[in-house]
């Protein structure tokens, strides 16, 4: 009887880990209406956002589950019927359920966790294998920090708008300094340079890496870039 009963608790036990170990997708519909007024056409246009994600489909007023995996995910998200698919990137790291919720302000859409809080990115850059003394600059939006292997500081999106959706642009560049208004010369607002003067701004020698990013969590992203093979690691 003792040997049945810890079987059936194992099997119990394992079942109840197993369920545990599934992220949990919605793509909240109950405000739409009151978002997007009495205008059906816009209604009908923001019922056609989706996503899609390990091979699950998601659309608003359904959910989907996403294994745990600590490995970098792909969303693939769509506006509308007529627009061009987004590649997103996540971490699903943790068990949570999480709410996508249409942004009213500028389109798009928020994620929320299960207290109904947003979520706002921080990204650790980690520089590896410097080969010369050019600038690198790591990105969150429009807020950016100089790369260097010796000091990996935490960066929050200063810049980033409170109406605008929470997925953020990162990137990895080779800059120069401009000190003129050309066209491909960046004004980056939050970005602090050494040598940059009041109105300089920097162009982009090379791009490393450039990606849309969802957090699912508060903590940090952290990027691990070594520019001797070009990799990139996210965890």
């Amino acid at each position: 009887m003792r040997s049945t009963f810890i079987i059936l608790f194992s099997i119990f036990t394992c079942s109840a880990f197993a369920q545990k170990q599934y992220a949990t997708f919605t793509a909240d519909s109950s405000e739409l209406r009151k978002q997007t007024g009495s205008n059906t056409d816009d209604f009908d246009e923001v019922m056609q956002m989706e996503w899609k994600m390990n091979g699950k489909v998601l659309r608003f007023g359904s959910s989907m589950k996403i294994k745990v995996n600590n490995q970098p995910d792909t969303i693939f998200f769509k506006q509308s019927e007529n627009s061009k698919w987004d590649t997103i990137i996540c971490l699903v790291k943790e068990p949570e359920k999480y709410y996508f919720v249409y942004n009213e302000c500028c389109g798009g859409f928020d994620v929320f966790d299960d207290k109904d809080r947003l979520i706002t990115a921080s990204v650790i850059f980690h520089f590896e294998e410097k080969q010369d003394s050019g600038i690198y600059i790591g990105t969150l939006g429009e807020t950016g920090i100089v790369l260097n292997t010796s000091v990996s500081d935490t960066l929050w999106p200063a810049c980033h708008s409170a109406l605008a959706p929470n997925i953020y642009g990162i990137g990895i560049y080779k800059i120069e300094l401009c000190h003129d208004t050309a066209e491909d010369c960046d004004q980056y607002t939050c970005v602090n340079i050494p040598g940059m003067k009041v109105g300089d701004g920097f162009r982009r020698d090379k791009t490393y890496s450039q990606f849309l990013f969802l957090p699912l969590s508060s903590d940090p992203l952290e990027v691990n870039f070594d520019q001797l093979s070009g990799k990139l690691r996210l965890k």
